[in-house]
């Protein structure tokens, strides 16, 4: 009976001197928390890239050479592209409905923004903006001055919704919306 309990003692001092050291290790290798210097850098850096679209990279994606002049007209307003936290709410949009299509932040266009795409959306669509990490999308290469329709895709559940018919009509919803939310 002595030596079981020995052994049951070794492992668990085994056992407790494995969860010290791992502990030990996560603490002194997991990274820290960003200093606001690196918070403002961070910004700094996507609020560039916002503003220094690369039409080549969005003319390549589509595979038809032409992007569609809403979404260049969407990257020349730097107040919309810069705006955060839109709720977007018209009842042109969704068929009639009053629902609200929420934008947490617009999207960077170039090759880094194609790069970290959904592999779930389609092959030439393009990610203009995000609400909690869903994107807003229109599919590249139509001859649709518009910009053809505007979709968004839920990923916890994998549906996608035609959110406009129109990227022209869906950001000038957004445009109403920016301009009522610093109204009010």
């Amino acid at each position: 009976m002595k030596d079981v309990l020995l052994a049951v003692g070794y492992l668990l001092a085994l056992g407790l001197a494995a969860a010290v050291i791992l502990w030990a290790r996560d603490r002194l290798t997991a990274p820290g928390e960003p200093t606001p210097a690196e918070l403002a850098a961070r910004d700094r850096t996507y609020r560039a890239r916002l503003l220094a679209p690369n039409w080549s990279a969005l003319e390549a994606r589509s595979g038809a050479g032409a992007v569609p002049d809403a979404l260049r007209e969407l990257y020349q307003d730097r107040d919309l592209v810069l705006s955060t936290n839109l709720d977007v709410v018209d009842p042109r949009l969704s068929g009639g409905e009053e629902a609200v299509w929420s934008i947490d932040r617009f999207c960077p266009a170039d090759r880094e923004a194609l790069a970290e795409q959904w592999e779930a959306l389609p092959s030439r669509s393009f990610t203009f903006a995000e609400c909690d990490g869903d994107p807003y999308y229109v599919t590249l290469g139509s001859a649709e001055a518009d910009g053809g329709p505007v979709y968004h895709l839920f990923h916890d559940g994998g549906e996608t919704v035609t959110v406009a018919p129109a990227l022209a009509m869906f950001l000038a919803c957004c445009r109403k919306a920016r301009l009522k939310g610093a109204d009010g």
